[in-house]
């Protein structure tokens, strides 16, 4: 999945999945199940869809092509 990431989510995901980033872990872990409690909120919970199917390659070339583009924006 790492080769569809755009660079700087890749570093991301590579940063925190060191042994020594147990507390960043543990804190994204925690924000997440928070964020899932609210799940039956008609708009809160929508915010997890896009995490959940992360492994769609649709959803990769998506965010690839939104990281282009924000890129060229942004010059």
């Amino acid at each position: 999945m790492g080769a569809y990431l755009p660079s700087w989510l890749r570093e991301a995901v590579k940063w925190i999945r060191k042994p020594k980033r147990f507390a960043a872990r543990a804190a994204v872990a925690l924000l997440l199940i928070l964020g899932g409690l609210l799940s039956f909120l008609p708009v809160l919970g929508l915010w997890m869809l896009p995490l959940g199917s992360l492994s769609s390659p649709r959803l990769l070339r998506a965010i690839k092509w939104a990281d282009r583009h924000w890129r060229r924006w942004r010059g």
